[in-house]
């Protein structure tokens, strides 16, 4: 009988113990494309599944039961408030491949509390600074500063960072009210908005353009034209988001980086001068510029983030570089007055819905050899929507299966398969009324894709055979 009771009383154990250390049941888990999007569950122990790479904003935010969480081996990226305020987090496991983490991803959390040292870091992301010290010098194992990770630090007078810090976080010395000398090494490849807003270093600058070791941090001037000194390599993001009374603005010829939202919502913006260097363009960089009427993009442009001129009512047209590796999601969407978009030879990828709801669009000249196209990438275009390209085009047969029109190239007036200088003179001579063409000749004729047969159509053609177009 004894052995009996033993026997239950050891089963009753295991069964509450199988129920306080529950694991995560696969239900649970909302996810989309890889990211989870939320967990539902009560488990103490948490499995992220096989195919999630990014944990998203506020997936676990005041989940009360969660003790312990296991990464599997594909998870990067951490969003903000990830683990916000999950009173009884106390482990997480499996860190090695998380190069990501947003703000106050693991604030509120006895897990982060548990930490006692100065930094607090993962895989060389500084998540918190939990020292004293005025003077600080950021460790060489840090190379990317979290979004936050100083936060309202009264103490801190001196900052500086090793040339292995590549990344600053949003708002990241936010507050930092004793800030006053801050080193901020040329390997630093971002830095986030408003990552010293409200510190004597950015308030103490002179000047409208508030720069910090070739980074232009924060515009606060009131001009309408304004001249990007030569000292500045990057814009840093929401440099001057919002403002109201810039018209036009020249960038410097060192400039080579446009960050997140730096002129989002400019929308007295008519005009920007790109030079040859500009590589990236981050996300939503010109969103929102309402007057934006036209844009030139250099031919060594890498780079153009998602929505990067989306809601740019008044743009009528786009020339976009040719080193791009990816024209992404959304770009051009909400473009209602676009009319033409002319993509210089090489671009690997085009994403989808980048022309979304561009009403007025009727041309978009794609390079022959573009690698990638997803399936909706003139998702939400008119009818009337013409693709050119060559005949040999990979855009071809994809076009053929969409809704709009494909047909080869424009500029090549005597159909010989190339744009040359025979075809530049041929429109000239069709201009001085010494040569005639056949109607589809003259349709070829319009190489700058504006509808019209003139004299920019051999400039053009010119331009592009030089490279400088």
């Amino acid at each position: 009988m004894k052995k009996i009771i033993s026997v239950l009383l050891v089963l009753i154990m295991l069964i509450f113990a199988s129920a306080f250390y529950a694991e995560s049941a696969e239900g649970d888990f909302v996810i989309e494309d890889g990211v989870l999007i939320s967990y539902n569950g009560n488990a103490s122990v948490v499995i992220i599944p096989s195919e999630v790479y990014y944990i998203g904003s506020s997936a676990f935010e005041n989940n009360k039961a969660v003790k312990t969480v296991k990464l599997n081996n594909k998870v990067e990226f951490i969003g903000d408030k990830a683990f916000y305020n999950c009173t009884s987090l106390v482990s997480l496991e499996g860190t090695d491949s998380v190069s990501s983490i947003g703000a106050f991803a693991f604030s509120e959390t006895p897990y982060i509390n548990s930490f006692t040292e100065d930094f607090v870091s993962i895989n060389g992301i500084l998540l918190k600074y939990n020292g004293t010290l005025q003077s600080v010098s950021i460790p060489k194992n840090i190379t990317e500063i979290a979004p936050y990770a100083f936060y309202n630090n009264k103490t801190i007078n001196t900052l500086g960072m090793s040339e292995n810090t590549l990344s600053i976080g949003e708002g990241a010395f936010y507050d930092c009210t004793s800030l006053k000398y801050v080193s901020i090494p040329r390997t630093v490849e971002e830095i986030g908005a408003y990552a010293f807003y409200n510190t004597p270093w950015i308030n103490n600058k002179g000047g409208q353009l508030i720069v910090g070791d070739g980074i232009l941090l924060q515009y606060t001037g009131k001009e309408a034209n304004v001249t990007i000194r030569s000292n500045v390599n990057k814009i840093a993001p929401y440099a001057f988001y919002e403002n109201k009374t810039l018209k036009t603005v020249s960038f410097s010829n060192n400039t080579y980086m446009i960050g997140l939202r730096s002129f989002m919502g400019c929308e007295n913006l008519t005009g920007i001068s790109l030079p040859e260097k500009v590589q990236f363009i981050d996300e939503e960089a010109f969103a929102k510029c309402n007057n934006l009427r036209r844009i030139n993009l250099p031919r060594n442009i890498e780079h153009i983030g998602k929505g990067a001129f989306a809601g740019c009512t008044s743009l009528i047209r786009a020339d976009i570089g040719g080193q791009l590796n990816r024209l992404d999601y959304g770009a051009f969407a909400g473009c209602t007055s676009l009319v033409t978009i002319y993509i210089r030879d090489n671009i690997n990828e085009i994403g989808n819905n980048i022309v979304w709801g561009c009403s007025s669009l009727k041309k978009i000249r794609v390079p022959e050899k573009v690698g990638f196209v997803e399936n909706e990438v003139f998702e939400g275009t008119p009818s009337s929507l013409t693709v050119h390209s060559s005949a040999t085009s990979n855009i071809k047969d994809f076009v053929s299966s969409s809704k709009v029109t494909f047909s080869e190239e424009l500029g090549d007036v005597d159909n010989n398969g190339e744009i040359d200088i025979k075809d530049a003179t041929r429109i000239q001579l069709y201009l001085a009324e010494l040569q005639s063409l056949s109607d589809e000749a003259v349709k070829r004729a319009d190489a700058n894709y504006d509808a019209q047969v003139n004299i920019e159509d051999v400039t053009f053609i010119q331009l592009l055979l030089a490279h400088l177009f």
